[in-house]
């Protein structure tokens, strides 16, 4: 059974990692996101990583990639992650929740944390309705928060760990204009005693202000 800090790794792992092999048989596992606002994140993925292996993890630029996070080169640190089920080379398709953390319920949420903060997003929206006031129709004051995948074994296990925490989120197929891949989206869209309820219970690292939700 994995520990909660290796299934919050993991999520972030299934939201911005990979793991690659080069020619020599030499593995590397690398999770990086945006240099511009990530920072602080992966400050919590170290500390994640010090209680999980007992190994200092220092959070670095990747100026080859334009990206910030960490690299391990410890093979079997890399074989646990393989061993749990997480895929060799950039997998968006192909990645899908660890089976070991499926079954242990206490590991879902923060597998979901991990996920959210490296690929999760939130973000406000205008009202459209016709009866809504000016201020509704000019202010960003509608929240949505989002999971997208081009996989969708991982949406399709992701929505029923959601909803084992009574979370409600619909999904639905989207295409963005620059890509020809089609995605699978589950969006609380709408729904702010959803969003102020996953906020509490995951305590994201993208935490918006209760006002900026109510």
């Amino acid at each position: 059974m994995h520990s909660r800090e290796f299934a919050e790794l993991a999520g972030a792992f299934t939201g911005d990692g990979w793991i690659s092999k080069n020619r020599k048989g030499g593995t590397t596992l690398v999770i990086s996101g945006n240099p511009k606002d990530e920072k602080e994140y992966y400050k919590r993925i170290a500390k994640l990583w010090k209680k999980e292996f007992g190994k200092e993890m220092k959070p670095r630029e990747f100026h080859y990639w334009k990206t910030h996070g960490i690299m391990c080169c410890n093979p079997e640190i890399i074989d646990k992650f393989e061993r749990a089920g997480l895929k060799v080379s950039r997998k968006a398709a192909v990645c899908k929740v660890p089976k070991e953390i499926i079954k242990n319920k206490e590991s879902h949420l923060p597998f979901i944390r991990g996920l959210f903060d490296t690929d999760g997003s939130i973000f406000f929206g205008k009202s459209h309705n016709k009866n809504a006031s000016r201020w509704q129709k000019e202010k960003h004051h509608i929240p949505t928060v989002q999971f997208a995948s081009v996989s969708l074994s991982l949406i399709n296990t992701l929505k029923r760990m959601l909803e084992g925490q009574k979370f409600n989120f619909p999904l639905y197929k989207y295409t963005p204009k620059k890509e020809k891949a089609e995605h699978d989206i589950l969006s609380a869209h709408d729904r702010k005693k959803e969003c102020n309820k996953i906020f509490q219970n995951i305590k994201t690292g993208k935490q918006p202000t209760l006002k900026q939700i109510q």
